[in-house]
């Protein structure tokens, strides 16, 4: 049990957190997702950083990292990053505690080469607005 990787936007007012949780069980899931434990891309929320709420992951039944939300919404819609291996995907959510498949697509993946560095992606932090679009890290 534990968790990594906590990342906070500002959204519309209130503190938003993804986590990457590690666990055997999953609260409502009744079984690990493989037979060493899981892995959840979790979201919570929080109005003073200090108390917070668990929203639920973005998906369930895989292991999944390595994800962020965008600081503002997206057409109307939450916007996420998360890292369903070996690419990085882009989902989207209504709510942010249900992230249809349907809305959800790869966006840019590791290099085609076998490099050390080629073998992993992921995001660092929050996308950051920029005038020419998003700069993802």
């Amino acid at each position: 049990r534990g968790l990594e990787d906590p990342r906070i936007v500002l959204l519309d007012g209130v503190f938003y957190m993804t986590y990457t949780a590690y666990g055997r069980k999953f609260a409502g899931e009744g079984k690990p997702t493989h037979a060493g434990g899981g892995i959840l891309p979790m979201i919570a929320m929080s109005r003073n950083l200090i108390t917070w709420e668990r929203i639920g992951p973005i998906v369930r039944g895989e292991d999944n990292k390595d994800h962020v939300l965008f600081p503002r919404r997206i057409n109307g819609r939450y916007a996420a990053l998360h890292r369903r291996w070996p690419q990085v995907w882009i989902a989207y959510s209504d709510d942010l505690r249900t992230w249809p498949q349907e809305q959800m697509a790869p966006i840019y993946g590791p290099r085609p080469d076998n490099w050390w560095d080629a073998r992993s992606v992921g995001s660092n932090g929050p996308p950051i607005e920029t005038p020419y679009g998003w700069l993802c890290l």
